[in-house]
């Protein structure tokens, strides 16, 4: 995945999503993690590093909402959790969801950390529990890369996996995330390609693996938008301040 997703030189950071997700990034050295959000193991290019933090339910936190409570056909119902969230207004009109469906591991490592929507009241629409989906999974990966944003020079982020066709959810990350999205070309097959090229340098094919800028050259950049940049920051702090005050009822 990583070299699919080309991060392939210090500072290259991605995302992948699909059932679940993780962010990842190549650095010079073992990131300092004191407060053990993820791991780090070894990069592919000799003298690089991985750190990683990964979450359960991405995806699949969405796919559970249309299945509950939409209609059977998951992929229509998939694309009108987009089309309603866009209905919705940053911050879901004070509607939180805690992405935690399996439990957690980054950034939280609690096995018996919970799902949930916090904030309802007569207002609350179908509309803002589907932007509260996304904006729950993005705010969860924005506490995971909190370790390692300081290493991202150009504040760039590949975007790959089944979870990055939803051109929606590219744009809330962006905002969240305070970074610009980069969409290469292929999504789905990004991890095949990664392996492939593994084997190309390794049999000699390719003399290094930059080639991947070419296998997989970048197709969109999603630019932040100014006006939610700060919201989001603020509404994150809410968001991890939230599960930690669910922490106990969650151990119980």
């Amino acid at each position: 995945a990583s070299l699919g997703a080309g991060s392939v030189s210090y500072g290259k950071p991605y995302i992948y999503m699909g059932s679940s997700s993780w962010v990842s990034i190549a650095s010079k050295q073992h990131v300092p993690d004191p407060k053990k959000i993820g791991f780090t193991w070894a990069h592919p290019v000799a003298g690089l590093y991985q750190p990683c933090a990964t979450m359960q339910t991405a995806g699949s936190s969405l796919s559970w909402f249309a299945k509950t409570y939409m209609a059977d056909d998951t992929g229509k119902t998939l694309d009108s959790i987009n089309d309603l969230a866009k209905s919705s207004k940053a911050g879901a009109n004070g509607l939180f969801f805690l992405p935690y469906l399996m439990g957690e591991r980054s950034p939280w490592w609690n096995t018996k950390a919970k799902g949930a929507f916090v904030g309802m009241d007569v207002s609350t629409t179908i509309q803002d529990h589907c932007r509260a989906l996304l904006e729950g999974v993005a705010m969860n990966q924005k506490l995971n890369f909190a370790q390692m944003l300081s290493e991202i020079p150009d504040r760039r982020v590949m975007f790959i996996g089944g979870g990055a066709l939803n051109t929606f959810l590219r744009q809330i990350l962006s905002d969240v995330l305070d970074c610009e999205i980069v969409v290469p070309q292929f999504l789905t097959e990004a991890t095949s390609m990664g392996a492939a090229l593994l084997g190309g340098v390794g049999c000699g094919l390719y003399t290094d693996f930059s080639m991947i800028e070419h296998m997989n050259p970048v197709k969109q950049v999603v630019e932040p938008n100014r006006n939610n940049v700060g919201f989001y920051e603020d509404l994150t702090e809410q968001f991890a301040q939230l599960y930690r005050s669910l922490e106990p009822w969650f151990n119980r």
